[in-house]
This record gives C-alpha cells, structure tokens and sequence, in this order.
C-alpha cells in the first residue's frame, strides 16, 4: 500500500516538473528572433541641491562604541599572579576607553553563585545587555577584548 502511494506521489511530482519546466521553454521559444527587445533605461534623478557627488565607500576602518550596552564582567582569584597583572595593565586600558568593568572577588561570592563555565583565572566575560557574548578563560589583552565591545562602522563620502 505504502510502495503504491509512494510510486503515485512519485509520477505526479515527476509529471509538475516536466510541465512546468515545459511551459517556461514555450515562452522562451515564442519570443520572435527578428524583433530585438529594447530596454529603456531611465533617466538618472536630478541632483537637489549644493556639491552633488556620486557616493563612494572610505577605506579606513572605523569603530564605533556604543555606551551603556556593553559591560564586562571579570572572576578574580584571591592570590592570583594572572588576575593582580591584568588588573595593573589591562583594567586601566579598558577604563580609558570607557567600557564598563566589573570586579567580581570569588571569595566573597558563594561557589553556588558563580558561573558554570570558570575554569581558570581571571574569567573575563563580555556582555551585551543581558546576554553574555564571549567568555575569555585566562589572562587576555585589552585590544582584544575591546574588539568584541566596539562595532566596525563603513563610512561614506
């Protein structure tokens, strides 16, 4: 029974696609080789005002940081070489840049209310709003972290 149906749907879809593809060539065929087709091509619009140039993309990368949605969140440990070396050179890297830091001391925060994925020292995790969108297990660079806060920009001229 099974077999019969399939071998039914089979013939139907097989005899669609043999019409329809048919029905495109006859339109195709139809068409008369000793009239040529003119396409007209519109007008270009009106410049509107002042110093009217055609815009074109500006090579230079361009970042844009947008305050207030991003934050980042770093796990230290209590005597902790990695996380007291990148307090000293990365945290102030990342504040000059304005990027909202939080310190979050594992010894004075409960185990049950730390995150699942610590493994190492220090935890670094980049989120936007309320979604966390990349976790940095160890030491990790402030350029590297800014590249995650601030959005590429194209520009035009």
């Amino acid at each position: 029974m099974k077999r019969s149906l399939f071998t039914a749907l089979g013939f139907v879809y097989v005899t669609y696609a043999i019409l329809t593809a048919w029905t495109s060539l006859a339109s195709i065929e139809d068409a008369d080789p000793q009239r040529p087709e003119v396409w007209v091509q519109a007008e270009p619009p009106e410049p509107t005002g002042g110093d009217w140039r055609p815009m074109d993309y500006v090579d230079t990368p361009t970042y844009a940081n947008i305050k207030g949605e991003y934050r980042v969140e770093v796990w230290i440990g209590q005597r902790c070489h990695w996380c007291a070396k990148w307090k000293a050179r990365e945290l102030p890297k990342l504040k000059r840049a304005g990027v909202k830091v939080e310190i979050k001391e594992t010894w004075r925060i409960p185990r049950s209310q730390w995150p699942k994925d610590l493994r190492k020292f220090p935890c670094i995790k980049v989120y936007r709003r309320k979604i966390s969108i990349k976790t940095y297990n160890g030491y990790e660079k402030a350029e590297t972290i800014l590249e995650n806060v601030k959005h590429r920009v194209v520009l035009m001229r």
